[in-house]
């Protein structure tokens, strides 16, 4: 798998994806002269179901759900800004 395939994946960023494998630990490896960051599906999805991942990522999706429906106003419109 390629970074924006993980990224659409797990619903994150392709900037995300780089830094959990940065920081956190997320199963890669380097193709190519230019090291392109290629994945495993398995691995990616073992090391999401990890219990400290999960919450990380459930995190993250709270977080963007509120500041989503801060975004809506109470008739439903959506705030511009």
């Amino acid at each position: 798998m390629l970074i924006r395939e993980v990224a659409e994946l797990l619903n994150r960023s392709v900037g995300s994806i780089r830094l959990y494998c940065r920081y956190e630990g997320l199963p890669h490896r380097r193709e190519g002269r230019a090291g392109v960051l290629a994945f495993d599906r398995d691995e990616v999805l073992a090391w999401a179901e990890r219990p400290a991942v999960k919450s990380m990522l459930s995190f993250g999706d709270a977080a963007r759900a509120g500041r989503k429906a801060a975004s809506i106003g109470a008739g439903g419109e959506v705030a511009r800004g």
